[in-house]
């Protein structure tokens, strides 16, 4: 089955169990530290209730004590101070807990995507993985931290109250009840239930506004140089208006059953007090009793709201938790049981095909690269080169056939050998917003300082990198954006040679660059070069005239093989593309200014 693809099931079919499990057993101690704090601090907070009621009956008694009523007031005020000391202590430990899932879980989720196919970066938005990353691990910190103490003070808080009342008077305790339930059932119609369509359709709207704002910001240097700043922006601001709008939905489907459930909740006196009266009237239930059920029926709908609004954020954070889950349940390239050891630094492909989706790339294809040797790849665009290119380092895995580096299956090599074996420079160099020499020793990060200034002056950018303002301490900003293309590319090159792999393949560095800096990037390639095996996507032709063989693709299958000498000489697509690789080259700007004007002055 190929890697390209994502293989996971829907984010719905994790279980609620599977989530709170998962996310909650790393730091099982600490939560359940911060649940028995919550669970003092809730005693605390109910026994007052109990207290005014004694009160009620001492002050409303034939004979009350002062001193009694001031000692169950003093006891009261204490259970206040404690109930806030408990509380405090158990956000603090469940603050601490959340930030260490939160560490975790980004770190899990970073780990991971290193590991997985580069298929599934390009079949999944950037803004559905930042979200991931992100917003959703962010959820899951913001639920552990202020919400688990306060959900299980509610949640006890309601049980408590409940089973007292009921031992209290069952009759009573029904009244008090008849208006939770009634608001209860009204609210379940228009809210959205965990794994429900809306909450899976608001969840899809928040990744691809991401990914629509994070395109926008990133092209946004072209889109203003092609003044098209309106007509791109309408497509970020289509997301953001369709996220919108699934909000304002929810809002006015909400507004009548949350308004009924916030102003009926607490209208348990409407019921208590006329049964009360009554039944105090029969002399069935003591002035302390219908002071406790008038108290605590009140008072049971401000923790019945807010276990209401945790219960809410809750069904967003289990959603967050399956699209983290997700992620991490990502199958990863897969890694032979026995691992083995290329033997020498050939490339081999044999009878390879493959395909990024439903559409073939590569038919067939089969080659050979031996050890030492300069093999370019040429062909149009979309002919299948630079698949071929990132198949070597198994940036995929192929559907049929197999690629061999030193005679061995490539999915069979370990992937940190294979990395050590190949250097691979982009013609698209990214880099970090790190210093100069951290981004020079990514490929080796225990190298010492001599060895990255070695190894720029290799590649010739030791001279612009020590005229920075702090040399290769200077940070060169988000994907090096201080440093020219050329200062970029040399950088990139020093990066491979200091990783000194046997296998390089470069997406010819020189293809964009101006005639100085293409005379220091090719003085930079064959200092990398030298004695290793050269595999080289080639955009200029002349730049390939010497080398051992010459790979014509189309359409992802092999037509040609041979040197410049013998393919510029026989009829085909070599020599048609050489043919206009040199008239480009004769090319000048006068030349089309006559050629619009006909010749005429």
């Amino acid at each position: 089955m190929s890697s390209t693809t994502s293989s996971s099931s829907p984010s719905t079919t994790i279980s609620m169990n599977e989530v709170l499990l998962t996310f909650l057993k790393p730091r099982k101690a600490q939560l359940s530290l911060s649940a028995l704090l919550a669970t003092i601090g809730t005693a605390c907070q109910i026994a007052p209730y109990v207290i005014i009621a004694l009160i009620a009956g001492e002050v409303m008694s034939e004979s009350p004590s002062e001193s009694r009523v001031w000692r169950l007031v003093f006891i009261m005020v204490a259970l206040i101070i404690l109930r806030f000391v408990f509380m405090g202590a158990a956000n603090a430990v469940s603050h601490m807990a959340a930030f260490a899932i939160q560490y975790l879980y980004r770190l899990k989720l970073a780990d991971r995507m290193a590991k997985l196919p580069l298929g599934y970066f390009t079949s999944t938005p950037s803004g559905k993985l930042k979200k991931t990353v992100a917003d959703d691990v962010g959820q899951m910190e913001l639920y552990i931290a202020h919400n688990f103490p306060d959900a299980v003070s509610a949640f006890l808080v309601t049980v408590i109250t409940c089973v007292m009342l009921i031992i209290v008077d069952w009759r009573m305790a029904i009244a008090t009840f008849v208006p939770v339930v009634i608001s209860f059932l009204v609210l379940q119609k228009a809210s959205w239930s965990d794994g429900s369509p809306q909450m899976d359709e608001y969840h899809a709207k928040i990744a691809t506004m991401s990914s629509r704002v994070i395109e926008f910001i990133q092209g946004l240097p072209v889109i203003k140089v092609f003044n098209r700043l309106g007509s791109e922006f309408s497509n970020a601001g289509q997301a953001i208006r369709e996220m919108e709008s699934l909000e304002v939905k929810f809002t006015v489907d909400f507004l009548r059953a949350g308004s009924f459930f916030y102003s009926f909740i607490g209208s348990s006196i409407l019921t208590v007090l006329p049964l009360g009266f009554w039944l105090y009237r029969e002399g069935d239930i003591s002035l302390e009793k219908l002071t406790l059920f008038l108290v605590l029926g009140i008072g049971i709908s401000g923790p019945l709201m807010r276990f209401y609004m945790i219960m809410h954020s809750f069904v967003i954070t289990v959603e967050s938790g399956r699209q983290i889950l997700t992620v991490l349940q990502e199958p990863e390239l897969p890694i032979a049981d026995t691992p083995t050891i290329p033997h020498n630094n050939s490339i081999e492909f044999d009878h390879v095909s493959f395909a990024y989706t439903d559409i073939p790339v590569l038919r067939d294809l089969s080659f050979r690269v031996e050890p030492g040797t300069v093999t370019a790849l040429v062909g149009p665009s979309g002919s299948g080169k630079t698949t071929v290119a990132r198949l070597v380092p198994r940036f995929w895995d192929v559907q049929e056939g197999s690629v061999r580096i030193g005679e061995e299956d490539v999915r069979s090599i370990d992937p940190d050998l294979l990395m050590q074996q190949v250097a691979f420079v982009f013609q698209d160099v990214y880099l970090f917003n790190d210093t100069v020499a951290n981004n020079i020793r990514l490929g080796r990060p225990g190298t010492t300082d001599d060895e990255v200034i070695a190894a720029a002056r290799a590649a010739r950018c030791d001279e612009f990198i020590t005229a920075l303002p702090y040399g290769y301490q200077t940070v060169i900003g988000e994907r090096g954006g201080t440093l020219s293309g050329g200062e970029k590319q040399r950088i990139a090159l020093a990066r491979a040679i200091l990783l000194d792999a046997p296998i390089v393949i470069l997406d010819e560095a020189t293809a964009f660059a101006d005639p100085e800096n293409e005379s220091l990037i090719q003085e930079a390639i064959s200092k990398l070069v030298a004695g290793k095996t050269l595999l080289i996507i080639a955009h200029r032709l002349s730049t390939i005239t010497h080398v051992n063989q010459i790979l014509v693709m189309e359409e992802g299958q092999l037509v040609q093989r041979g040197t410049h000498a013998e393919l510029s000489t026989i009829p085909g697509l070599y020599q048609d593309l050489w043919r206009d690789h040199m008239a480009a080259k004769g090319w000048t700007f006068g030349d089309r200014s006559e050629a619009q004007t006909g010749g005429q002055e």
